[in-house]
């Protein structure tokens, strides 16, 4: 079971990694470079989080992450200075939908999906991390075929859910995640850790 890590206090710092399964062709004889673009490509986060009291952040903080170590765990992604507004109830709209783009519904009509703008969808308890390539609105009936910056990467079913108030990455955890001290004044420090997603 996937733990989900407190919301509070907030991270100081995130630092945000697309990992790429792609590659670069050189040629031996001087030719032309070659991209080759591969699925799977998916999001880590590091996060290092500000000193806090133990009791009873720092308690909590260190019993979340013991778990999520062998667990995994979920965590808020951070968009800072972002308001989403109303984007309504997006779902999914098909099942076995490939490549750059994915197809939704249920989006509130008008709504403008931004350059950037992060949201994970939701399927069997467990989240996948993406981001709209470029800007989109929602039409008349509330649909949109938002542009991706990669590809999907995992199967996805008709109606599952997309979260774009509370994007979420979830995934396993590296990083010294049991590690932290204790410092004078009941003052816990040192968390940091990496989530990377699973899918």
């Amino acid at each position: 079971m996937t733990i989900d890590l407190p919301s509070t206090p907030a991270p100081a710092e995130a630092v945000i990694q697309p990992v790429d399964f792609g590659a670069i062709l050189t040629p031996p004889m001087g030719g032309a470079l070659q991209r080759i673009n591969r699925l799977g490509n998916r999001y880590q986060a590091t996060f290092t989080m500000r000193p806090m009291r133990y009791e009873p952040h720092g308690r909590i903080w260190a019993a979340r992450l013991a778990r999520a170590q062998t667990e995994g765990g979920r965590m808020r992604f951070l968009q800072p200075g972002f308001a989403p507004g109303n984007p309504g109830s997006p779902v999914v709209d098909g099942s076995g939908q490939l490549g750059s783009a994915l197809a939704l519904r249920g989006l509130t009509p008008g709504y403008y999906i931004r350059e950037g703008q992060a949201f994970s969808v939701e399927r069997g308890g467990r989240h996948s991390l993406l981001v709209a390539a470029e800007g989109v609105t929602a039409n008349s009936s509330g649909k949109a075929s938002v542009p991706l910056t990669q590809m999907i990467r995992t199967l996805l079913y008709d109606g599952d859910t997309c979260h774009f108030v509370q994007p979420m990455i979830e995934g396993l955890l590296t990083g010294d995640a049991i590690s932290w001290a204790l410092r004078p004044g009941r003052i816990t420090e040192g968390f940091s850790f990496t989530i990377t997603e699973i899918v």
